[in-house]
């Protein structure tokens, strides 16, 4: 049964997936618990798309299925990111393969969930991705690990990483990349000083060299 008292310290999130029973379940399930309350379900992205451009209607957290009737997920990621930066995404999806989960992030989503993911699973991802962190399905870790051969987890970088780690590729200087943003040439060389940590690299070119390899900016 719905919580049929909304609490106001449960995060808002709304589902776009075309298979009904699933949303609709996800809808069911979340509505019992005491972290989330699903304020709307959408099954194409022409719905979705118009009901977001509807002031009041935005959430705070978009579960996206990748493959729907009139559209890509990711592409619509994208886009969602550009118009809605506040916005969190997690992609909700069956696939495991590597370039996919890597196309979900670098189009800005901040997680990546299995449809065969539990409810408490599902639960932390959202409550994780909310705090501002994000949040990858464990068995995605490993079996991205497994087809790499490797044992080492996924790197994020954060949209303003991103950012800088771009800019610095086109060639800016620190003190540009400031101008260019607004920060402080202090604040940038903080964030670029992270990056480095981050991508295990000494030098700028270094980290944008790993970042394309990786596929964590584009090339």
């Amino acid at each position: 049964m719905e919580n049929p008292i909304p609490n106001p310290h449960r995060v808002k999130v709304a589902i776009l997936d075309d298979h009904v029973i699933l949303s609709e379940g996800l809808k069911a399930l979340f509505n019992q618990s005491a972290e989330v309350t699903v304020t709307d379900v959408y099954h194409t992205v022409a719905q979705c798309r118009a009901a977001f451009a509807v002031a009041g209607n935005l959430p705070e957290l978009l579960l996206l299925d990748i493959q729907l009737p009139d559209g890509n997920g990711i592409d619509f990621c994208t886009e969602l990111k550009k118009k809605y930066p506040c916005l969190k995404v997690i992609i909700l999806t069956m696939f495991n393969e590597i370039t996919i989960v890597k196309r979900s992030l670098m189009a800005g989503a901040e997680g990546y969930m299995l449809k065969n993911s539990s409810s408490s699973e599902m639960l932390e991802a959202i409550t994780t991705v909310v705090a501002g962190e994000k949040h990858v399905d464990k068995d995605v870790r490993d079996a991205l690990n497994k087809k790499n051969g490797k044992t080492e987890d996924l790197i994020f970088l954060t949209n303003r990483e991103k950012e800088i780690l771009t800019l610095i590729a086109d060639g800016l200087s620190d003190t540009k990349i400031a101008k260019k943003i607004f920060l402080s040439p202090h604040t940038v060389r903080d964030h670029i000083k992270i990056i480095h940590k981050k991508l295990g690299a000494s030098t700028n070119m270094e980290c944008v060299q790993v970042a394309k390899k990786k596929m964590l900016i584009k090339n």
